[in-house]
C-alpha cells in the first residue's frame, strides 16, 4: 500500500460501507480517496510513497522538518529537492505536516509522519528548519548533519520579534547551509558570534503541465441554474483528485446547504457580484453553466464571444452554442456524460465565436412589425 492515513473523525468508507472509528489506520494505493478524506477532515496521512518501481540510489538522506504547512517557501523548496532527486534514497520526515502538501512531496519520494518514540538511521540528515533538531535529537543516527537557513537574519533581527534573540548551532551539525549569499551574508552579522555557511541555493526546478483548472459561474445560485449540480459537480471534481478553483458569482444566495456546502470547500470562493466581474470570462478556463432550462443564456454566448469554452447542460439552447469537444463540454441535467480527463487535459482551443444582430430589431425600432 501506497498510503496510511489515521481516522480522526467517524465515517463509514462510501464504496464499502465499511465504519471507521477514530484511532484506525486505513492502508490505501487511492491518492485520490486520501485526499478526499483529508479535505473533509475524516483522516490525516502517516505516510505515503512514490508510485515509482524504479529502485533509488545514492546514501540514505532524511530531511526532517518540524510543520509542513500547506503553503510556504520552505515548503517549496523541499518540493523541488524532492522531484530534482526523484531517483536519490531520500525521505522526509516532519513532526506535523498537511496533508496535501506531503502528497505531493509523495509523488517523488518517501514521506513519514514522525513518531516520537521511533528512532531513526541516515546516512546524511538534513535539518530544513532553524529550531527543529531539539524535536529529535538523541532519535536520529546520522554520519553527516547538515543544518539548513531559510532566513536574512540581519534583516529579520531588526523587527521587534527577533530583536534580543541568539541562535546557537548545535554542536552536533556538520555545516550549515544556507539558501542564497543573502541568507549567508546576514549570518555573518546576524549574531554576537558570526556563523559560517556553505550556499546551497534552493532549487527551481522546470514547471511541468498542471492539470490545474479555473471555473466561473456568473449566475443565480437557485434551483433551476443549476446550484445543486454545481455541488455535485464539485464533489465529483474531488473525488477524481482533480486540482481546480471554482469561481462563484451569484445573487440570491440563501445560505441554504447548497451554499454552506460550497462555502466550506476549499476549492470555491464566492465574489461579489458586479458588472466588472465579465473581465473574468477571458481569464479563466471555463465557463459553468448547469441550468435546467434557459431561453438564451447570456453568460455562456458571452464566454464563447471570448474565446472562452463553457461546460453546460444539454438543454435546448446552451446545446445550439456548445459543440462536444469543440468549444467545451455537453452533461446530462444528473451530470451523465461527465468527462473529467477531458475537461482537465482536453480543453478545447477555438477562435471567438460573433454573433451578428437580427434585422428584426430594424423593424422593431422603426415600428414596422
Amino acid at each position: 500500500m501506497r498510503f496510511i492515513v489515521k481516522v480522526t473523525s467517524p465515517f463509514s468508507d462510501k464504496y464499502t460501507g465499511q465504519p471507521y472509528q477514530p484511532g484506525e489506520t486505513i492502508a490505501l494505493d487511492d491518492e485520490a480517496r486520501v485526499k478526499d478524506m483529508a479535505r473533509q477532515n475524516l483522516a490525516v496521512l502517516l505516510s505515503a510513497k512514490p508510485k515509482t518501481t524504479t529502485k533509488k540510489h545514492g546514501k540514505r538522506v532524511m530531511v526532517f522538518h518540524d510543520l509542513l504547512y500547506v503553503i510556504g517557501g520552505i515548503e517549496t523548496a523541499l518540493y523541488n529537492l524532492a522531484k530534482a532527486y526523484k531517483d536519490r534514497n531520500i525521505k522526509f520526515v516532519f513532526k506535523s505536516m498537511n496533508s496535501e502538501q506531503a502528497l505531493r512531496l509523495a509523488e517523488y519520494c518517501e514521506v513519514e509522519l514522525d513518531d516520537p518514540s521511533k528512532k531513526y538511521e541516515a546516512d546524511v540528515l538534513i535539518l530544513a528548519s532553524y529550531n527543529c533538531y531539539p524535536i529529535i535529537k538523541g532519535r536520529v543516527k546520522a554520519d553527516k548533519i547538515y543544518q539548513q537557513v531559510h532566513a536574512d537574519w540581519a534583516a529579520l533581527k531588526k523587527m521587534p520579534l527577533w530583536n534580543g534573540y541568539e541562535w546557537p548551532v548545535d554542536e552536533d551539525v556538520d555545516r550549515v547551509l544556507a539558501v542564497s549569499d543573502t541568507a549567508a551574508k546576514g549570518l555573518k552579522t546576524a549574531f554576537k558570534k558570526p556563523i559560517d555557511s556553505v550556499v546551497a541555493p534552493n532549487i527551481l526546478c522546470s514547471p511541468e503541465k498542471q492539470e490545474f483548472k479555473v471555473f466561473l459561474t456568473l449566475s443565480r445560485l437557485t434551483a433551476e441554474k443549476g446550484a445543486d449540480l454545481i455541488v455535485k459537480m464539485v464533489q465529483k471534481f474531488h473525488e477524481a483528485g482533480k486540482p481546480f478553483l471554482w469561481i462563484i458569482s451569484a445573487t440570491h444566495l440563501s445560505l441554504s446547504k447548497i451554499d454552506k456546502a460550497l462555502a466550506k470547500d476549499k476549492s470555491v470562493i464566492f465574489i461579489e457580484p458586479s458588472v466588472e466581474n465579465l473581465g473574468l470570462l477571458s481569464k479563466v478556463d471555463y465557463l459553468v453553466q448547469l441550468s435546467q432550462n434557459e431561453s438564451y443564456c447570456y453568460s455562456v454566448h458571452e464566454a464563447l464571444q471570448v474565446g472562452t469554452p463553457v461546460i453546460g447542460t444539454n438543454i435546448p439552447e446552451i446545446a445550439k452554442a456548445v459543440k462536444q469537444g469543440e468549444n467545451g463540454y455537453l452533461v446530462g441535467q444528473n451530470l451523465d456524460g461527465l468527462d473529467i480527463e477531458a475537461i482537465f487535459n482536453k480543453k478545447p482551443e477555438f477562435a471567438p465565436i460573433s454573433e451578428k444582430i437580427d434585422p428584426v430589431w430594424e423593424k422593431v425600432l422603426e415600428g414596422k412589425l
